[in-house]
C-alpha cells in the first residue's frame, strides 16, 4: 500500500462511531494517512460529525440497540453520507436495511474482525475516483 503525503491527502471523509478507543486509534492509524479521518465515541457526537462525512464506519455493539439502530437508518438517509459501513457481532440485526434496494448501493453490513485495510479497501471500491487518486499516488512513489 502507499502512504500518501499530507498534501496529496484525499479530500474524502471518512467518521468512524465506535464505543471503543483502542478500536478508533487503529483505525486512525491506518486511515489517517489516506483520508480525512474523525472518530466519534458517543452517539450524542455522532450526529453532528457524521452527517458531514462522505463515509461513517459505525461499530453499533458498545452501544445500546435501539439507538444504534436509529442512528444508522438516519446515516443511510443522509444525503451527504455516501457510504455506511456496519461492523456488528450481530450483522442480521442490520441485514434488512442492507436488503432495501434504495440503499442497498450505500450500505456494507459486516462482522469483526473488519481490518483497517478490508475497509479502505471497501471505501476505496465505493469511491471510483478515490481509486484513480490512489493509482496515481501509488504511481509516483
Amino acid at each position: 500500500m502507499f502512504k500518501a503525503r499530507s498534501e496529496a491527502r484525499r479530500s474524502l471523509t471518512v467518521t468512524a462511531i465506535c464505543s471503543d478507543a483502542a478500536t478508533l486509534e487503529g483505525l486512525a492509524g491506518y486511515l489517517h494517512r489516506r483520508v480525512a479521518y474523525r472518530a466519534v465515541l458517543t452517539l450524542g457526537r455522532a450526529n453532528e460529525e457524521s452527517m458531514a462525512s462522505d463515509c461513517v464506519l459505525l461499530y453499533p455493539d458498545g452501544f445500546p440497540a435501539r439507538p444504534a439502530q436509529r442512528l444508522a437508518k438516519r446515516l443511510i438517509s443522509c444525503a451527504t453520507v455516501s457510504l455506511v459501513v456496519i461492523v456488528a457481532a450481530q450483522p442480521g440485526e442490520y441485514e434488512v436495511l442492507e436488503r432495501n434496494r434504495t440503499t442497498s448501493s450505500r450500505l456494507m453490513v459486516l462482522s469483526p474482525p473488519a481490518w483497517p485495510w478490508t475497509l479502505f479497501a471497501a471505501i476505496e471500491s465505493s469511491f471510483p475516483s478515490v481509486h484513480r487518486e490512489a493509482s496515481r499516488l501509488s504511481q509516483r512513489t
